[in-house]
C-alpha cells in the first residue's frame, strides 16, 4: 500500500508583500473652501503650497491603491498653530486616517509630517478634511505599510470517498508575492480519525484566500491536487479561529479534483 502525505498550503492571493507608494496631488482634486494654491519656496525649491485655510476645507481626491492597508501619509507643512491637524474620510463621514501636524512656529517655517490612512485596493474617492490652520504641500505620498499578522487557526477533517480517513502530514504556508516563494505558516500530522487544528500567523489582507491542497506519494512527487477559494466570511472565521471544515478527497492518482466542495461550520 502506498504511503501518502497531504500538503495543505494557505495562499493569501494578490498580496504583494513589498511597499507600495501613490501620490495624492492636491491640486487635481475638487476642492471646497477658503485654502488657496500658491507658489512657495522651501529649501530653494519652488513648491505649490495651500495657504489661507480654514477648518472644514475638504479636498475630494480619486485614489488607486495597489493593495489594501494601512499606507502611511508624508508631507511638509508650516502652521503656528498648536491644534492643526488634518484628517481622511472614505466615504464621506467615516473617518479612515489623520494626519497631525506640529506647530512649525512660523508661516515660513516648513516640517515634514507624518500621518496614517487605511484604503481599500483599487479605485476610490478619499477626502481630507482641515480640522486646523496650515499651510500645507500640494504633494501627499502614500506608502503601504507591512500589513499587521494576524492569529489564524485552520481545523479540518480529511476522509476518503470510502469514508476512511486520511492519514498524513500537513504544512501550511503562505505565498509571499515580494519574494516569490512560499512561508511556512504551521505544520502538523492529521490524528487517526483524520482530524487536525493549525494555527499560525498570516497576512490576512485580501477578501478571500485560496487553499491549495497536493497529495504526494512516499518520494515527494504529487500524485493530483485541489484548490477552493474562500470569500471574506471564511476569512473572517479563520482569524477568530472558530471554522471546523470537512474534506472528503476521491482516491486514486490522477484526478482532476480530489475534493468535493468542503462543508465549513463556524
Amino acid at each position: 500500500m502506498r504511503n501518502f502525505f497531504l500538503l495543505a498550503a494557505l495562499l493569501l492571493a494578490a498580496l504583494p508583500l513589498s511597499a507600495q507608494t501613490l501620490t495624492v496631488t492636491l491640486s487635481t482634486c475638487t476642492f471646497a473652501g477658503n485654502a488657496q494654491p500658491l507658489p512657495a519656496t522651501v529649501s530653494g525649491v519652488t513648491h505649490t503650497i495651500w495657504a489661507y485655510m480654514r477648518p472644514g476645507d475638504t479636498w475630494t481626491c480619486r485614489v488607486t491603491a495597489p493593495v489594501a492597508g494601512n499606507y502611511a501619509v508624508t508631507t511638509i507643512t508650516s502652521t503656528a498653530s498648536d491644534n492643526a491637524s488634518l484628517h481622511f474620510e472614505l466615504p464621506k463621514g467615516t473617518k479612515v486616517g489623520s494626519l497631525p501636524v506640529t506647530n512649525t512656529f512660523g508661516w515660513d517655517q516648513w516640517k515634514p509630517q507624518t500621518g496614517t490612512v487605511t484604503l481599500p485596493a483599487g479605485q476610490s474617492t478619499l477626502l481630507l478634511v482641515a480640522d486646523g490652520i496650515v499651510n500645507l504641500d500640494n504633494i501627499l505620498t502614500l506608502t503601504s505599510l507591512p500589513p499587521q499578522l494576524q492569529a489564524v487557526t485552520i481545523s479540518a477533517n480529511l476522509t476518503w470517498d470510502d469514508k476512511t480517513p486520511v492519514q498524513g502530514a500537513i504544512n501550511a504556508m503562505q505565498w509571499d508575492d515580494a519574494t516569490r516563494a512560499w512561508i511556512s505558516m504551521a505544520k502538523g500530522t492529521l490524528d487517526a480519525a483524520g482530524n487536525i487544528s493549525l494555527s499560525g500567523n498570516v497576512n490576512v489582507v485580501p477578501s478571500s484566500i485560496t487553499l491549495y491542497f497536493g497529495l504526494n506519494d512516499a518520494a515527494g512527487a504529487t500524485m493530483s491536487s485541489f484548490q477552493q477559494t474562500f470569500p471574506s466570511l471564511f476569512v473572517k472565521m479563520l482569524t477568530a479561529g472558530k471554522e471546523t471544515c470537512s474534506f472528503v478527497l476521491a482516491k486514486g492518482s490522477n484526478q482532476i479534483s480530489l475534493a468535493k466542495f468542503p462543508s465549513c461550520q463556524p
